[in-house]
């Protein structure tokens, strides 16, 4: 299997109180935190085919393009026109931009037979998931002969999702605030979740300090 890492930072940051994937975490802007790792797995494992980040930011577009030139990795931006639609539209912005861009050696969207490819969603404010936790997440969804994915802890699902191609259609249904995990819950029994994490790693910062 082999996965397109799709990277969610068009948030409007409303309980933050200021632009949070901006915000300086420990001298970095919080968006690069998880970013960085992720591009290094890019650089380093096989079954990492590209990076496509999505904000309706500017600023981070211009830095992500100058990622990308600077590197010569496949670590794109897109720009959501319409992020007041909520967290379904910055899924759909990266899903249809992958299906038209073609960037694959065979068509994204021939998703009914696509058995060796899919897409995993990374939330730009879980900065404290590590690098680790991410590569053994990876390898084990790749191993696990299920099409859907998470991490999890307890028995709850949580960020990153995975989602095997022939889930694009119920991907590009998705409305409102709603996420990716309204797909996990209605198909529970082909869910592999990755429970080997520690807790820190999957909050999410949501409040300036």
């Amino acid at each position: 299997m082999k996965f397109h890492f799709i990277y969610l930072a068009a948030g409007y940051s409303r309980r933050f109180g200021t632009n949070k994937l901006l915000a300086p975490y420990n001298g970095t802007p919080m968006y690069r935190v998880l970013l960085s790792r992720l591009i290094r797995i890019l650089e380093t494992d096989e079954l990492v085919k590209d990076i496509t980040v999505v904000t309706q930011y500017r600023e981070i577009e211009d830095e992500v393009n100058q990622i990308g030139g600077k590197t010569g990795l496949p670590v794109r931006c897109v720009i959501n026109p319409d992020p007041s639609r909520g967290i379904s539209s910055s899924i759909k912005c990266a899903v249809k931009y992958l299906m038209e861009a073609n960037t694959a050696s065979q068509p994204v969207d021939s998703h009914k037979n696509d058995s060796d490819r899919a897409f995993i969603f990374f939330v730009a404010d879980t900065p404290h998931l590590a690098e680790e936790t991410v590569l053994r997440f990876i390898h084990a969804f790749a191993q696990s002969e299920k099409r859907l994915a998470c991490i999890g802890r307890d028995g709850e699902m949580g960020n990153p999702g995975g989602f095997g191609a022939e889930f694009i259609p119920e991907l590009m249904e998705l409305e409102g605030d709603r996420g990716g995990k309204r797909i996990l819950l209605a198909h529970k029994d082909d869910v592999f979740i990755f429970s080997d994490t520690k807790p820190e790693e999957l909050e999410d910062i949501d409040y300036s300090c």
